[in-house]
C-alpha cells in the first residue's frame, strides 16, 4: 500500500516540475520576445484623415466701395441700355466737350474722405494729372485693375502691395469737374477693358467679368 502511494506521490511531484519548468520557460521566453519589441524603432503614420488638425479658411475676396463714408453717386457709369435720367447723369462735360463716362463719381456732403483700396494687389501706377489731381492704379486678381483719381493726396507709392481696405488717398477736386467739387472718381478695368463697378459690387473677385 505504502509502495503504491509513493507512485502516485511521484506522479504528483513530476507533474509540477514539469508544469513549473513550462512556466518558467514561457515566462523566459515572453522577456525575450518584449525586450526585443521594445529595442525596435516604432514610426508612426500620420493619418491623413485625422480631425484634430485646424483648417485654415481663406474667403474669397469680394468688390467693395472704395471708401467707408456714406457716399452718393454723382456720375454713373455710362450704359446704353439705362434709363434716359440716368444716361444723363453718366454723360461728362469736359472742356465743352461730352464724353460718356466710364467709371463712377462719388461724393461725400463735399468732405475730402478717405479712398480705400476695392481689393487687394499691386500699386502699379501712382501719377498727378493737370486735370484729374492724382491718379493711383492698383492691379488685382483676375486681370482687374482699379483706377482712383481727383485725388487731392497719396498714401502709397508704385510697388506697394495693398491689401483690401487699406487708405490709398484723399478724395478732392479736379479742374476736369468743377462742379463736383471734393469727389472720387473710380474706375474698374478687366484685361483692359471699362466696366461697370456697381454691377459688380459684392461680387467674387474672380468672377468679375
Amino acid at each position: 500500500m505504502k509502495q503504491k502511494l509513493k507512485k502516485v506521490l511521484l506522479t504528483k511531484e513530476v507533474r509540477a516540475a514539469i508544469f513549473l519548468s513550462f512556466i518558467a520557460i514561457f515566462l523566459f521566453g515572453s522577456i525575450i520576445v518584449l525586450d526585443r519589441i521594445y529595442d525596435r524603432e516604432v514610426i508612426v503614420i500620420p493619418d491623413d484623415d485625422t480631425d484634430d488638425e485646424d483648417v485654415v479658411v481663406i474667403p474669397e475676396e469680394k468688390l467693395k466701395l472704395p471708401f467707408k463714408v456714406n457716399g452718393k453717386i454723382e456720375t454713373y457709369f455710362f450704359e446704353e441700355n439705362d434709363p434716359l435720367d440716368k444716361r444723363k447723369k453718366s454723360i461728362i462735360n469736359t472742356k465743352g466737350v461730352l464724353i460718356p463716362s466710364q467709371g463712377v463719381d462719388y461724393s461725400y456732403n463735399n468732405q475730402k474722405f478717405d479712398v480705400i483700396a476695392a481689393f487687394s494687389g499691386q500699386v502699379i501706377d501712382v501719377k498727378t494729372d493737370d486735370d484729374f489731381g492724382y491718379i493711383v492704379k492698383i492691379q488685382g486678381e483676375n486681370d482687374l485693375v482699379a483706377r482712383y483719381s481727383s485725388l487731392s493726396e497719396v498714401s502709397v507709392k508704385k510697388g506697394d502691395e495693398v491689401k483690401q481696405g487699406d487708405v490709398i488717398g484723399k478724395a478732392g477736386e479736379s479742374k476736369a469737374k468743377p462742379k463736383l467739387n471734393n469727389h472720387l472718381h473710380f474706375e474698374l478695368l478687366k484685361g483692359g477693358k471699362h466696366i461697370n463697378p456697381t454691377k459688380y459690387l459684392n461680387k467674387n473677385i474672380k468672377e468679375i467679368g
